[in-house]
């Protein structure tokens, strides 16, 4: 497959590289990070991350919140970088910052 040149076109090629089937779905984590738990909440309860049916992995650390939000999708590049934007543009409206994304290799 051809990919932009870009850090979510160098992630898909190196899985691809490694025999990943991206045309298979499979859960994708998209990860953030927040300093307080306050705004962490607000952003899984924002509504478009409600209505786009993602479960959430919220954990408390040292420096803040971390948050996974996981979507079960085909790995395209156009799947993951228009949810990337969607969610980043949520998760910047609560003080939060997007920390890329990843998932399990299907081979």
């Amino acid at each position: 497959m051809e990919f932009p040149n870009d850090e979510n076109g160098d992630v898909l090629r190196r899985m691809e590289k490694n025999g990943d089937k991206l045309d298979i779905s499979r859960n994708i984590d998209f990860y953030f990070k927040f300093r307080s738990m306050d705004a962490a909440q607000d952003f899984v309860s924002h509504e478009i991350v409600t209505r786009n049916g993602f479960t959430f992995e919220v954990n408390k650390t040292d420096s803040g919140v971390d948050v996974v939000a996981i979507k079960e999708m085909i790995p395209t590049y156009d799947n993951i970088t228009t949810t990337e934007d969607d969610l980043g543009d949520a998760v910047i409206c609560y003080g939060g910052e997007p920390d890329g994304w990843g998932s399990i290799a299907v081979k």
